[in-house]
This record gives structure tokens, C-alpha cells and sequence, in this order.
């Protein structure tokens, strides 16, 4: 939004962008519980090169957000009547072999080497500038950083924001990219096989947000069903297509 000024301040910002509190309670009840808005500021203010003790770690993060086996095989039935049809094939048979092996997954992901990670890491939170430019891109929306895989953030991304058909074939270039920046910023110790299998991991998480998507939130009408059925889709056909059931313990 364009804003103006009572007085001339050199350098001060012709248009800002204004993020407001959700406005459904469902939603701002959620970011009460886990303290998001304060994170998110918090973020802004103070995240450098130190250790960050208000960021919280993946086991509080996954309570948090109701990722635990107990609320998503709850959840389960709910997801596949409202967006079922929007799995692709294969889908829903990894879902149900995921579903019985969740204590598994959710123990594997806590134990792996962790950083700070957005964990809504998607195309809606990133604002692109001029391609030309040093840091053509900022990110928005921090109210979930947490400790954790970094890998979680590639997957979120990739397999939500980039439809099927432009993904397809490409998952191991995008880990591979992904890995050569790691090493090229002076990440040493993380082999190229494990950022794979971490990929893969990511990918089986980023799942459990369209199964948890409706029953959460409640989300209905048009719009509130065409997102859920996109996030089905898009996570759901990156899931199959990068082979994570190999990853499945």
C-alpha cells in the first residue's frame, strides 16, 4: 500500500506491505496457541548467526501443530472423503502404508541434523524483484520457523508451489541444486545421498498439510476446496513421483 508522511524523512519507504492477525478465529486461535505472530516478529528482529533459544525445536513445533499419529489418523477418513479424488494414482495407497507408519516417520524426521527452517516455504510467501538484482527474492510469512531438516523447505516448495506436470522429471536436479548451494556456502559433512533421502522424508511430511488442512481449520466453499484439492494434487503426485516410499520404515 502507498503511504505519506506528515514530515519529510529522507530514505523512508514510498509503499509498505501490511500484514494483519487473521480475521477467521479458527486461524488466529491457531497462531495464539503456538505464539506464531510473536515468532514471526521475533524473527525479524533478531534472527543472525547465534543461537536463537526462542525458536522452537521440531518435537514442540510438530505438537504445535497438531502433527502427531493420534490427530492425523483422526484426520485420515475426513481428507480422503472431501479430497480423495483429487489423489493421484498410487496416491492413496502410499497415504494408508504412510497412515500405519507414522511413529516411524515422525522419530526419523526429529532425529536428523537440524536448521532453521521457514516450514511454510511456499510460493505465496515469496515476493520476486528484479531477477538482475543480488537478492532478487524476500521471504514473508515466519510465524512457523523452527528448528529443523532443511530439506523440509525444498520439498514445500517444489512439491507445492510447482505444478506436476513442470516438476515431473526434474526432482533430482532440484535436490542436486539445492545441495551444490549448501556446499558452495561452506555446508561440509552432507553427502548428496543423504540430502536425497532427506528429500524424500520432507516430502512424506509436507503431505499431512492438505490431510490436516480441512480438519483443522474447516475450511469450505469454493475457494477453501480448490486449495485443498491443488495442495492434495501437487504434494500427493511429488510424493509417488520422487519414490519416497523408500524412505517409509
Amino acid at each position: 500500500m502507498a503511504i505519506s508522511y506528515d514530515q519529510t524523512e529522507e530514505g523512508a519507504p514510498a509503499r509498505v506491505v501490511v500484514k494483519l492477525p487473521a480475521n477467521v478465529k479458527a486461524g488466529s486461535e491457531f497462531a495464539e496457541s503456538g505464539h506464531a505472530y510473536e515468532r514471526e516478529i521475533r524473527f525479524y528482529r533478531e534472527v543472525a548467526p547465534q543461537v536463537l533459544p526462542w525458536v522452537p525445536s521440531v518435537e514442540q513445533q510438530l505438537k504445535m501443530l497438531s502433527l502427531t499419529p493420534a490427530v492425523i489418523r483422526t484426520a485420515w477418513p475426513l481428507f480422503l472423503e472431501t479430497f480423495g479424488d483429487s489423489l493421484p494414482p498410487d496416491g492413496r495407497a502410499l497415504g494408508e502404508r504412510i497412515i500405519k507408519r507414522l511413529e516411524g516417520i515422525l522419530a526419523a524426521f526429529v532425529k536428523v541434523k537440524h536448521t532453521l527452517v521457514h516450514f511454510d516455504y511456499r510460493a505465496d510467501n515469496l515476493f520476486i524483484d528484479d531477477l538482475t538484482r543480488k537478492a532478487p527474492i524476500v521471504v514473508i510469512d515466519w510465524q512457523l520457523a523452527m528448528w529443523a531438516l532443511g530439506a523440509y523447505d525444498v520439498a514445500r516448495l517444489a512439491g507445492g508451489s510447482i505444478p506436476p506436470g513442470e516438476r515431473g522429471g526434474h526432482h533430482e536436479e532440484i535436490v542436486e541444486c539445492w545441495h551444490e548451494g549448501l556446499m558452495a556456502g561452506g555446508v561440509t559433512d552432507y553427502s548428496r545421498d543423504e540430502a536425497w533421502h532427506d528429500y524424500r522424508l520432507s516430502a512424506i511430511l509436507a503431505t499431512l498439510n492438505p490431510v490436516l488442512f480441512h480438519y483443522m481449520f474447516k475450511t469450505g466453499g469454493a475457494r477453501g476446496t480448490a486449495l485443498g484439492s491443488a495442495m492434495t494434487e501437487r504434494l500427493f503426485c511429488d510424493l509417488v513421483e520422487c519414490g519416497a516410499e523408500a524412505v517409509v520404515p
